[in-house]
Formats: structure tokens, C-alpha cells, sequence
């Protein structure tokens, strides 16, 4: 990564703890997982590698409710369009705002471009921190997103890999996975 681009990430964040702070469940603990889990991803499936990174940071950026808040989406693009335009990052400000708009979507779009489906995966693998079997793991649209379930499950649950809950989602992923390659 250019050093730029890094230095971009840094304001980003920090505008994202300024908005999330340290608030458990959407926080900026989620913002980082997501965004480490998202560069994992795409190592393998691939797209604008800042782009996703700037999107996983910001994605719940417009979240007012923890539990349920199902135009966050929408919010959050709106603010992060104000914040992107603002710090004058120099990247492709619609597509990272397309994807906080439409991270939270139930609906998978096979033509969505690749860094929201990315972004997508990740933030949903980053659920298994609420419990290992809290994630569908279907809705995982990467191939990729499958094989990172147990490094996100080890994020969260570092002394605990072993125990049945985690080991029966880390065996689910590998079903699921072997049966999309067979297709």
C-alpha cells in the first residue's frame, strides 16, 4: 500500500472513532475487523484495495441504533460522501459510498461490483464475535469469505477454537465451501 493511501486510512479512522468511539457491538473494534477481514478477502477475489478498505472503516458510520437500524446504509453514505469530499480523499468516492449505502442489503446482486460484495462478507464474517453460530454462513457470497471463517472465529475467540460451537462453523464454512466448488 502507498504510503498516500495510508495516511488517507489514518483520517478516515479517525473520523470513524469520532462518530462509532469504542461502543461495543458497532464500534470501532467492527470497523477495524471488518477492515482487516476485508483485505483478507481481497487478496483472493480481488477490486480496488482502498477503496474497500475506506468502505469497510466507514461502513456503520450512520448507525443510530446497535441492534436494528435498517437505513443506516443510507445515512452512512450520505456522511461519509461529506467526509471523503471534505478530507479530499482521492479515490472513487461514489463507489465507496454505493457500498456503505448498500452493505447492510439482505439482497445479493451476482452484478454488484466486487469490493460491495467484499465489504459485505467481511462485515458479516466480523459477526461471529456476537457467537460463532449467529452467522448464516450462506449468506457469504466469496469463496474467500468461506475460507476466512476460522481466522475470524480465532479473532474472537483466540483460547476457544477448539470448543464444540466453533469447531461445528468452522465445519459448516468447509461444507458449504466444498459444495459451491462442486457447482
Amino acid at each position: 500500500m502507498a504510503e498516500s493511501e495510508q495516511r488517507y486510512l489514518d483520517l478516515l479512522a479517525g473520523e470513524v472513532r469520532a462518530v462509532v468511539g469504542d461502543e461495543a457491538s458497532h464500534g470501532m473494534r467492527h470497523a477495524v475487523n471488518t477492515m482487516d477481514l476485508a483485505g483478507r478477502i481481497w487478496r483472493a477475489e480481488g477490486g480496488d484495495l482502498f477503496v474497500i478498505q475506506a468502505a469497510a472503516l466507514l461502513h456503520d458510520i450512520g448507525r443510530v441504533n446497535i441492534f436494528s437500524d435498517p437505513s443506516h446504509g443510507r445515512r452512512g453514505a450520505t456522511l461519509a460522501r461529506e467526509i471523503l469530499d471534505r478530507l479530499d480523499i482521492p479515490t472513487d468516492r461514489a463507489l465507496i459510498c454505493l457500498i456503505i449505502a448498500r452493505h447492510d442489503d439482505q439482497q445479493d446482486d451476482p452484478d454488484a461490483p466486487i469490493e460491495l460484495s467484499v465489504v459485505k462478507d467481511a462485515d458479516r464474517l466480523e459477526l461471529l464475535r456476537i457467537a460463532p453460530d449467529y452467522l448464516e454462513l450462506n449468506r457469504l457470497t466469496t469463496l474467500e469469505s468461506l475460507r476466512q471463517v476460522s481466522y475470524a472465529l480465532s479473532l474472537h475467540y483466540p483460547d476457544g477454537i477448539k470448543t464444540r460451537e466453533v469447531t461445528a462453523t468452522i465445519e459448516q464454512a468447509r461444507k458449504i465451501l466444498k459444495d459451491r466448488r462442486a457447482q
